[in-house]
């Protein structure tokens, strides 16, 4: 099942397709650096004026794995849900320090340790949870180029693909897809302020209801980079 977001109408004019792509490519190879995160805030959403999405409704029912890094066996639920605010002390890839987001991945664990960077010896907590109610997405990440460079066996997803997709459409999704699924090393976590940036503008408000009813979207799918982009995980916002 889907949902589709329309055409937001433009508060100035969209940038012109050629420097749109000087600007992306400015943009991915680090002039974002220069900016406040309210001035790139702005620039990513200038860039994205215009962007048609089709956004993926998840149903209930959905297996979600979730996995934490644990010292000994938890006891309480709390523990292996939404993290505490105060626990956040870092950028990652869909959240800045002290944003709370619910990271899992759909109908398999394997990803959920390996993006705990997991060692010899490391105890984790796995949970399994079902959606009760149907969930709306957005989703970034994917591309066949991506899944290529990871030499990931596996289509992309129908959803990553919209039959109405014009040129400005591809080039952005394309350059979306590169910087969202960057390597980051340890201790640069500063580069995940542009993915930050794309995870928020792709949960601005939807244009107008779906067919079900949803509003807002709840999160964002993405290809795991640490499974080589073989396996979705999930960023849920906290309800």
């Amino acid at each position: 099942m889907e949902a589709h977001a329309p055409e937001r109408e433009a508060d100035t004019a969209r940038i012109p397709l050629e420097e749109l792509k000087r600007e992306l490519d400015s943009l991915e190879r680090g002039s974002f650096a220069a900016l406040n995160d309210d001035e790139l805030r702005e620039k990513v959403k200038q860039i994205h004026e215009g962007l048609s999405i089709q956004a993926p409704i998840v149903p209930a029912d959905k297996l979600i794995f979730r996995a934490v890094k644990v010292s000994q066996r938890p006891v309480r639920k709390i523990r292996i849900g939404y993290p505490p605010s105060d626990a956040v002390k870092t950028l990652a890839r869909c959240n800045r320090a002290g944003e709370v987001m619910f990271y899992g991945a759909f109908n398999q664990f394997v990803s959920c340790i390996r993006e705990l960077s997991w060692q010899p010896g490391d105890l984790f907590a796995v949970s399994a949870w079902l959606t009760t109610a149907p969930m709306l997405f957005n989703h970034l990440g994917f591309s066949a180029e991506t899944l290529t460079k990871f030499n990931a066996s596996r289509e992309v997803p129908y959803f990553s693909n919209p039959a109405n997709g014009s040129d400005r459409n591809w080039l952005i999704r394309q350059w979306q897809a590169r910087v969202f699924t960057q390597l980051v090393p340890v201790g640069q976590e500063s580069l995940y302020r542009l993915p930050v940036a794309l995870k928020e503008a792709a949960l601005w408000q939807i244009g107008q209801p779906n067919l079900e009813g949803l509003e807002m979207f709840s999160g964002i799918i993405y290809p795991s980079v640490a499974t080589s982009a073989l396996c979705d995980n999930v960023a849920i916002l906290q309800i």
